[in-house]
């Protein structure tokens, strides 16, 4: 009988709130976490770059004491706590699952470039001073190792950096490894802190950002015909993908079954998208092929939907070719 691989726990760290059930109730209510951005001054910066997704109420301390926390990059703070959130949720430190059988995967594109390596750049211009810890705490895998050391796993751990995809494909290799045997639990998801004066001016001179001059919190409008632009955010999600016989035998919460998954790659260019379509439709069918569903089985479908004009042109041709 082939394993089926299923969702029993969840964390979250997003700018409408740290944990699930503020997350959910932020949403919910349609409180928006775009504003102006208090990490970084940006009073002298185009207005494009004074609209962002920062969250204001995470405490590393509650998750992350000590030197850990103190020299972690926030990305891999942000990873950290919500992999606790979700590890709780799923009550998996007392499931006695062996942490050889436990794997970790984590994404992310940006990592710690603008809140590792950035600063200590500019502590080398100030005081020619350096942190040895800095070539540690920047590159990607530095927030999957500290996920797998805070949950004692010692399966393999992997990271992932294939941009907006990155935490997705996280999940979607999760599923593989249950469904081939070769784990009993995976912590995976995504995390992302790219908010700094360098990264928003990077993406400023490229040309993504809105020019929105209305309020900061509708600057991001997918699929909107005044869309002209996205707006850059922090944040991390985390589930817990397990087997679901062991999910049941141990009476854990199953929120999801992870059915199928699809991938492709435009091949085109870095930039600019396919307005087609064709590729992301192509993704969509693996999906449903790999689910064994047909299209009108989808009752809901969770768009990139960036708000950048050409973007939204691609996905909403993805959609409805299939």
């Amino acid at each position: 009988m082939k394993r089926r691989a299923v969702i029993t726990g969840l964390g979250i760290v997003s700018p409408i709130g740290v944990g699930v059930e503020r997350f959910w109730a932020s949403a919910r209510a349609g409180r928006s976490g775009i504003g102006t951005p208090t990490l970084f001054d940006a009073s002298k910066l185009p207005r494009e770059c004074q609209i962002v997704g920062e969250v204001t109420d995470f405490d590393v301390k509650q998750w992350m004491p000590g030197a850990a926390g103190r020299m972690a990059g926030r990305f891999s703070q942000f990873a950290v706590a919500a992999a606790k959130m979700a590890r709780d949720d799923a009550k998996l430190d007392t499931a006695g699952i062996p942490p050889e059988r436990t794997r970790v995967a984590i994404g992310t594109s940006m990592n710690g470039l603008t809140d590792v390596h950035q600063p200590n750049f500019e502590t080398f211009l100030d005081q020619g001073f350096v942190s040895p810890w800095a070539c540690l705490e920047y590159p990607a895998h530095a927030a999957t190792s500290h996920v797998a050391i805070e949950s004692h796993a010692k399966g393999q751990a992997v990271s992932f950096a294939t941009a907006c995809a990155a935490g997705l494909d996280s999940v979607t290799w999760a599923a593989q490894q249950i469904e081939s045997g070769s784990a009993s639990v995976v912590i995976a998801g995504g995390t992302e802190t790219p908010l700094s004066e360098c990264t928003v001016m990077a993406l400023h001179a490229v040309g993504v950002l809105p020019r929105w001059e209305g309020p900061p919190e509708e600057a991001s409008r997918p699929f909107d015909r005044l869309r002209d632009g996205l707006v850059i955010a922090e944040g991390a999600a985390i589930v817990i993908v397990e087997d679901e016989e062991n999910a049941l035998r141990r009476g854990a919460h199953i929120y999801a079954r992870i059915a199928g998954s699809g991938n492709a790659s435009e091949g085109a260019h870095l930039r600019k998208v396919d307005q087609s379509g064709d590729v992301g439709a192509q993704a969509m069918r693996l999906a449903l092929s790999s689910a064994q569903i047909m299209p009108q089985d989808i009752d809901y479908i969770a768009a990139h939907g960036n708000s950048m004009r050409d973007y939204d042109i691609a996905e909403t041709r993805s959609i409805k070719q299939v």
